[in-house]
């Protein structure tokens, strides 16, 4: 028979596609046999499933379906060549899509989508980001994905589209969040007015979300946007509804999470007073908990805003009443981050020095670095900077640092920075990590100007990306590749 002389070229045959048109044409004349000769003993073995030697049409439909999932994985092997030879950012939103499908885990899929979502409105391509935002499942995520398109739409002009879009959502949580992000784009426009009537629609949407912890969160943050907006009235009545929400969550540790937001919002009107008062009762909730850790975690949280409203000497005290360690020594890196970016710099430096964590206190010296170039010292910045022993974590100080010399015009001591960045990414082991910080230094050789080494630094990240055999990061990283496309 012609088919099994096919099938045995197809069987040693290399070329991918070559292979699937013989196995093609076996199955084909397998099929004319039992058509064309139905009363033949081949014909109606073939038919009844019990073959001609090792020839069925089973056997057949097998290793096609074999030879085809070859074909296609060769096919993606290809396109990923292609892509990572001459990347382009449709190519590497593509890449990204075809691993988030190996992507077991729901929630990290979901992640990874709407990590891809931001990157493509960012990029301007709402068209994509729609389809994209389209296939994630849960629907409070889907939200999410949605959400940042409607974001970039308003930023566009097209409020009526974007509201259109906060309206159909199914979560009240959803609805709020996305109108509470439209009114602070229209708000930062100069739209006042319409500001205005847009947080009233996210107000009747907080007020509908049944979780109490949720729901004076939500009113919490509404109250920022009225108060920017230059609606203090309405901003206090919205913050006292949070605070008698608040009353309604049960468990001390989120409540003293909602209760420090709240003051948060409330220190923004300028009522200092009933700020204290709210994050006294922030404190008196996180320290009723019973648990170290979670007791510890939550004072955490309530020392953060006590820096951001108060300053440092305040928050140091409550820092002081942490019992773990662990917990303590985030506290003090904020604390120092809150030294650093008020001017305090030697204090923040002296703070740092005594985290005992080598994490956290890696943590407040880059941000520590940062805060020093913001406010015009980048030489004190840089040996911050260079003394973190962690080369990841220099060269992300690095890279920041390289990003405020741009801004302010020194291209020459950026290029410099960015040497030392891209020395120092060069030799971090974690290729997660090597990679991210290579896409950051490849976009800021392009800001400088500097195309030719741009691109080769992509190259080196999409290296370090194929060292990666996790998934999710995987993703992640060729969504943020994908962003210094083109360069």
């Amino acid at each position: 028979m012609e088919a099994v002389g096919l099938l045995n070229q197809a069987r040693v045959e290399t070329d991918p596609e070559r292979r699937f048109e013989l196995i093609t044409k076996v199955e084909q004349n397998l099929h004319r046999v039992i058509d064309r000769y139905p009363g033949s003993n081949a014909a109606v073995k073939l038919a009844t499933g019990q073959g001609i030697g090792d020839l069925s049409l089973e056997v057949v439909a097998s290793e096609k379906a074999y030879y085809q999932a070859l074909e296609i994985s060769t096919q993606a092997e290809r396109e990923a060549e292609a892509c990572f030879t001459a990347p382009s950012r449709e190519c590497l939103w593509m890449q990204a899509l075809a691993v988030a499908k190996k992507i077991v885990d729901a929630g990290e899929l979901d992640w990874a989508l709407t990590e891809l979502t931001v990157a493509q409105v960012e990029a301007g391509n709402l068209e994509e980001a729609s389809k994209t935002a389209s296939k994630v499942g849960n629907a409070m995520h889907q939200a999410w994905a949605l959400g940042y398109i409607a974001i970039a739409e308003a930023k566009a002009g097209n409020v009526s589209r974007a509201l259109a879009t906060a309206r159909v959502l199914s979560k009240a949580r959803g609805r709020a969040w996305l109108f509470w992000e439209i009114a602070v784009v229209q708000a930062n426009a100069g739209n006042t007015k319409q500001a205005k009537q847009i947080v009233a629609e996210a107000l009747v949407a907080a007020k509908n979300v049944k979780d109490a912890k949720e729901r004076a969160g939500l009113l919490a943050d509404i109250a920022k946007i009225q108060t920017e907006a230059g609606d203090l009235d309405q901003a206090r009545q919205t913050i006292s509804e949070a605070l008698a929400t608040a009353d309604k969550v049960r468990d001390d540790a989120s409540r003293a999470r909602v209760l420090a937001n709240i003051g948060k919002s409330q220190s923004l009107t300028g009522d200092i007073m009933e700020t204290r008062k709210t994050m006294a009762k922030a404190q008196e909730a996180a320290t009723k908990i019973v648990s170290t850790v979670y007791r510890s975690s939550a004072l955490v949280e309530v020392t953060i805003v006590r820096a951001q409203i108060f300053g440092a000497e305040d928050a140091l005290t409550t820092a002081q009443g942490i019992d773990h360690n662990l917990y303590r020594d985030r506290a003090l890196a904020h604390i120092a981050l809150a030294e650093a970016e008020t001017g305090n710099v030697k204090e923040a430096l002296a703070t740092a020095k005594d985290i005992g964590d080598a994490n956290h206190r890696a943590w407040a010296l880059m941000r520590i670095a940062i805060a020093q170039a913001k406010i015009g010292d980048s030489k004190g910045g840089l040996i911050t900077a260079m003394e973190l022993g962690d080369t990841y974590d220099r060269s992300w100080a690095l890279v920041r640092i390289a990003g405020i010399q741009i801004e302010a015009g020194n291209a020459t001591q950026a290029r410099q920075t960015i040497a030392e960045a891209l020395a120092a990414a060069r030799v971090t082991t974690n290729a997660n990590n090597r990679a991210q910080i290579l896409a950051d230094i490849a976009g800021l050789q392009g800001e400088a100007g500097d195309v030719v080494e741009a691109r080769q630094t992509v190259f080196e990240a999409l290296a370090a990306v194929n060292e990666t055999d996790d998934d999710i990061w995987h993703v992640l990283v060729l969504i943020q590749i994908s962003s210094q496309i083109p360069i």
